[in-house]
C-alpha cells in the first residue's frame, strides 16, 4: 500500500506560524488564534493568505546549508517530523522545494529556498511572463525548451531572473507539473547534500529576506557566504561582518539569522574543508 502524504497537527500548524510571526498576537495569548484567523483568510483570498505565508516564511526562516558544516550528521533528512524540529522548534535553515500550489481555475508556483534570487511571491504559470521582483532584480516564469533537450518539442515552467530591468534574463531552475514522489525528493536531495560538485557541500550559506516596515514586501536580503555578511536592499550592497573566525561566523548566524546553533553542532565543523582557519 502506497503510504499517504505526511500532514501536520494542529498544533505544530500553530508553532509553524507563530515561528514566521504571522498574526501576532499580545503577550500571553496561546497562538490558536492564528490558525483560526489563517483558516478565515483562506477563505477570503486564498492567493493573498499564501503570499503573506510565502512573505513571512521567507523573512524568518533562512534558506542555507549550515546543517551540512555543523551538525555531527552533516547531512539533509526529508522526515517530515525532523524537518519540523529543524525549522520550527530550532529555528535553523531550510531546503528548496517548488510547490505548485491550485487556486480556483489557476496555478502558481511558490519557492521559498532559492537564496537571494528566490520568488518572494505566487508566480502565475502563465506563458505571459508575470513578473516578481526584489528591487531592481525581477523574476519571472516562461514556458519553453532547454538547450539540453534532443525534442525541442518539449516544453518546461523556467524560472529567469535578471539583476536590472536593463539586463538579460537568467534561467534559475526549470520544472514541469508532474507530480514528484517522496522517493523523487529523496533522491535529489541525496544528490545535492553530498555531491563533491554541489557548492552546498563545501561553502557555509544562509538568505534570509528583509521585508520593509509595513511587512507587505520584500525590499532585501541578508546574505552570509562563506566569511562575509552582506545586506542588498533596494540594489545596494552593504558589507556587514567580515568573519575572522569560526567563533565570528557561529555569532553571525545568531545575530543575522537567528540561528544559534549547539556546542556539538559548532564543533562539528572542524577538519572541513569550510572551516574558517587562521593564514
Amino acid at each position: 500500500m502506497i503510504p499517504q502524504p505526511p500532514t501536520y497537527t494542529r498544533s505544530q500548524l500553530t508553532q509553524y506560524l507563530k515561528r514566521i510571526r504571522y498574526h501576532e498576537q499580545p503577550a500571553g495569548d496561546d497562538g490558536e488564534s492564528r490558525l483560526q484567523h489563517l483558516e478565515r483568510s483562506i477563505r477570503q483570498d486564498p492567493l493573498a493568505a499564501l503570499s503573506e505565508l510565502q512573505r513571512r516564511h521567507l523573512n524568518t526562516i533562512p534558506f542555507g546549508s549550515t546543517v551540512l558544516h555543523y551538525s555531527p550528521h552533516q547531512t539533509i533528512t526529508l522526515h517530515p517530523e525532523t524537518l519540523f524540529h529543524k525549522l520550527v522548534e530550532r529555528k535553523l535553515d531550510g531546503n528548496h522545494m517548488v510547490l505548485i500550489v491550485t487556486i480556483g481555475e489557476n496555478k502558481y508556483m511558490v519557492d521559498v529556498g532559492f537564496g537571494p534570487l528566490c520568488a518572494t511571491r505566487p508566480l502565475l504559470l502563465k506563458e505571459d511572463g508575470i513578473i516578481a521582483s526584489i528591487f531592481p532584480a525581477e523574476m519571472r516564469l516562461v514556458k519553453d525548451s532547454i538547450s539540453e533537450f534532443i525534442d525541442k518539442s518539449q516544453k518546461v515552467w523556467i524560472y529567469q531572473v535578471r539583476f536590472s530591468p536593463e539586463s538579460a534574463w537568467l534561467p534559475g531552475y526549470c520544472f514541469s507539473e508532474v507530480e514528484f514522489l517522496p522517493q523523487d525528493f529523496a533522491i535529489m536531495n541525496l544528490n545535492t547534500s553530498t555531491s563533491r560538485s554541489s557548492f552546498f557541500t563545501y561553502k557555509v550559506i544562509a538568505v534570509r529576506m528583509i521585508l520593509n516596515e509595513e511587512e507587505d514586501d520584500t525590499v532585501g536580503q541578508y546574505v552570509l557566504s562563506e566569511n562575509q555578511v552582506k545586506r542588498r536592499i533596494n540594489g545596494n550592497t552593504e558589507i556587514l561582518e567580515t568573519l575572522q573566525t569560526e567563533t565570528d561566523r557561529v555569532n553571525a548566524l545568531a545575530k543575522w539569522f537567528d540561528m544559534h546553533l549547539r556546542p556539538e553542532e559548532v564543533q562539528a565543523i572542524r577538519g572541513m574543508v569550510s572551516e574558517i582557519t587562521k593564514a
